[in-house]
């Protein structure tokens, strides 16, 4: 861990304020969630996510989708990709930060599109489709997005969505 020379005095309340530039750097926006974790006697600080810790069940979860209508399989947060499986998994493996492209088109309810820019530097020119993942009050967490060759069936759309309702509900 580096240190940067910021020294921070605690309020009566036991608030700290985090200097705008560290903010930017982790992405930390005003009302965003932030855990504290304690490790050897060190405060840690880590934007939160409902979607984090459940890293062995969503590999499962890319594993099942890919069985069932192949192609490649991720799950992503508002930041990274939590897992992935399928033919480019050696590409989109977890914990790579996704680009700001595919943070805009969580946005959308349904999103298919051939340009993606899933993640920072690369291009890919596959077909693909974005299903978000809503957490409990309606805002969008997280995404499963499925890569495929060929033409996309409705089947697999409603197959995404059934598991990305299945894991809203797994979070309640």
């Amino acid at each position: 861990m580096k240190t940067n020379g910021i020294v921070r005095r605690i309020d009566g309340l036991g608030r700290i304020v985090i200097p705008i530039h560290m903010r930017k750097e982790l992405n930390l926006f005003e009302n965003d969630n932030v855990e504290l974790l304690i490790e050897d006697k060190e405060i840690k600080i880590r934007k939160y996510t409902s979607l984090n810790g459940s890293g062995e069940i969503f590999s499962k979860i890319t594993e099942s989708i890919y069985k069932a209508i192949g192609g490649t399989i991720i799950i992503v947060d508002e930041e990274q990709i939590l897992a992935s499986y399928g033919e480019k998994r050696n590409i989109y493996k977890p914990f790579c930060n996704i680009s700001s492209n595919l943070k805009i088109r969580f946005e959308k309810e349904f999103d298919v599109t051939k340009e993606n820019y899933l993640l920072i530097g690369t291009i890919e020119e596959e077909n693909n489709l974005l299903v978000p993942i809503k957490g409990p009050m309606g805002k969008k967490i997280g995404a499963i997005i499925h890569i495929y060759s060929g033409n996309l069936l409705e089947n697999n759309r409603i197959l995404l969505s059934s598991y990305a309702i299945f894991i809203e509900e797994m979070l309640r």
